[in-house]
């Protein structure tokens, strides 16, 4: 299969695509009351979901690709470690909920992580690809330190991004960036209630297992990032 039949295949879901994704950014907890969870085709359907998520994402990115290996080679490998790091923050979620007295299973837990997540990684695909995109057009000697900033957010030395911040465009790339993580932090929060809703507990007993989650995350997080490495998925410039 080359790698055009391959996306042809993916979009051809398109239109049920859009219609999933436009539910779910209008109301997560009221598209998660309608799903049935013990209906074998829920599984498939939010993987579909997700493999339409991080294809549309995939394309946006196509401009800084930066391998010399097959696209659906490698849009594959990200799709399962996609799955992967949903399966694992999902069983960290699970753990929060099972320590406050949550009953709702670790299936449920994933499918309801990869509805939230899928969005979540599109937009924050979208606003980093558009930062890249205006400094590549505007100032592109600022790239390579806009990238850094990205992957480190180091704050603690400033003056080494001292020119970004000089900058207009590079004010704008940075203004994105951190408005792009406040808004997936303001879904995570806000699509918290799903898990609640699953877990059938008290607001107060949300809030410790988010705060159990979050703990049982940071070394997910560590642990990922390594794996990300080690698989060279690091293919966008």
């Amino acid at each position: 299969m080359s790698a055009k039949e391959f996306f042809e295949s993916i979009t051809a879901h398109g239109p049920i695509f859009i219609s999933t994704l436009t539910d779910i950014l209008s109301g997560p907890k009221t598209f998660i009351r309608k799903l049935n969870f013990d209906e074998k085709s829920t599984l498939g359907k939010v993987l579909a979901f997700n493999l339409s998520c991080l294809a549309v994402a995939f394309i946006f990115q196509l401009s800084f690709i930066a391998t010399t290996k097959e696209l659906y080679q490698v849009f594959a490998t990200l799709f399962i470690f996609f799955v992967l790091t949903s399966f694992l923050v999902a069983f960290a979620y699970k753990t929060g909920f099972f320590a406050v007295g949550g009953k709702a299973s670790l299936k449920n837990h994933i499918i309801i992580n990869l509805y939230i997540a899928g969005p979540a990684y599109l937009v924050s695909v979208i606003i980093s690809t558009t930062s890249k995109s205006i400094l590549l057009i505007e100032e592109p000697d600022l790239l390579p330190i806009f990238k850094e900033f990205v992957a480190n957010h180091d704050q603690t030395n400033p003056d080494i991004y001292l020119a970004l911040y000089e900058s207009n465009p590079g004010l704008l790339a940075v203004a994105l960036n951190i408005l792009g993580n406040i808004a997936i932090l303001v879904w995570l929060l806000y699509s918290w209630g799903c898990y609640r809703y699953i877990n059938n507990v008290s607001k107060a007993k949300s809030t410790i297992a988010f705060v159990i989650a979050m703990c049982i995350s940071i070394p997910i997080s560590y642990l990922l990032s390594i794996l990300r490495r080690t698989l060279e998925l690091q293919i966008f410039s």
